[in-house]
């Protein structure tokens, strides 16, 4: 179901609260039985603060096709990462902060308004400055995470998602070897714990650098992504054989609009999610610190 962005916050934190209007409404309510089941097991969970809502569960159900198994799994990985390397996936989560708004300078990343015949929503990536002159690559990973929870929460639960990556302008400036051991972790997060289906992964101007990157961290991907990437050698004309044009914007030989107009629309998204993103980390921090406390009890 797509939804309007952000409208509105509540801070309230019970157990029927909806964080935001409408939201997965027609999906919670389908699988209401199933939710409720999937919050008893949650709160026995540590890692998983008990004010976790609705449409955070149904977000996780979604993504393991409401295998309730696969999904109490996601959601355990999901939290366990963001308490285990804290210090790397929450390091910036204020879309206002200059750190981000620095990166929106230094990459464009949007979703896209229509989907896929098979109803996938298209996400599309790229670096824009070779010199990768204050670019950050952690910074540069917050704001996927960001975009990320909002297409999730903005625009409704998908079938899948496809992402474009263009590494036109990709160097190993961007991501020298001193990063490596961070962008491991990373990536490690991105493949077990993140609760969206990724179908494919195109990437498009992929150069020899940037080749020489994905072969570097290419050990760190799983087997099962590995076969959902295509790299496009023949340009935008192959690209078009796997998404029609009618799909993508103007820069790809699409129908859309603009690169730009896409980028300054999200944007504007993300940075209405600034309240719900302090609402979060306020709660992570009272269940740590609940935890603690308990721990020293015993």
């Amino acid at each position: 179901m797509s939804v309007p962005f952000l409208k509105r916050l509540s801070i309230s934190n019970g157990k029927n609260d909806d964080c935001f209007i409408n939201i997965h409404k027609t999906e919670i309510n389908e699988h209401k039985e199933m939710i409720d089941e999937f919050r008893l097991w949650c709160n026995n969970k540590k890692e998983i603060p008990k004010t976790i809502r609705d449409f955070q569960l149904i977000e996780f159900l979604n993504a393991a096709d409401y295998n309730l198994i696969e999904a109490k799994q996601l959601i355990y990985s999901n939290y366990k990462y963001r308490e285990q390397y804290a210090n790397l996936i929450l390091s910036e989560r204020n879309p206002l902060s200059p750190r981000i708004q620095n990166m929106w300078t230094q990459m464009r990343i949007f979703s896209l308004p229509k989907l896929t015949l098979e109803g996938y929503k298209i996400v599309y990536v790229e670096l824009t400055d070779r010199n990768a002159t204050g670019f950050d690559p952690l910074t540069a990973f917050n704001l996927l995470f960001m975009v990320i929870e909002t297409t999730l929460r903005c625009e409704g639960l998908f079938k899948g998602y496809i992402i474009i990556g263009n590494a036109n302008s990709t160097t190993l400036r961007h991501f020298p070897l001193t990063t490596f051991p961070m962008l491991r972790k990373l990536v490690t997060f991105v493949q077990e714990s993140i609760p969206i289906q990724l179908k494919a992964l195109h990437v498009i101007n992929l150069s020899r650098t940037a080749e020489k990157i994905y072969h570097l961290i290419k050990p760190f991907l799983k087997r099962d992504l590995i076969t959902l990437i295509h790299i496009h050698t023949k340009g935008i004309t192959s690209l078009h054989q796997s998404i029609t044009p009618d799909l993508l914007p103007t820069e790809l030989d699409g129908e859309l609009a603009t690169i730009d107009h896409f980028q300054t629309v999200f944007r504007k998204k993300v940075e209405s999610m600034k309240e719900w993103f302090e609402i979060e980390e306020m709660e992570r921090q009272d269940n740590k610190k609940a935890n603690q406390e308990a721990n020293s009890k015993k």
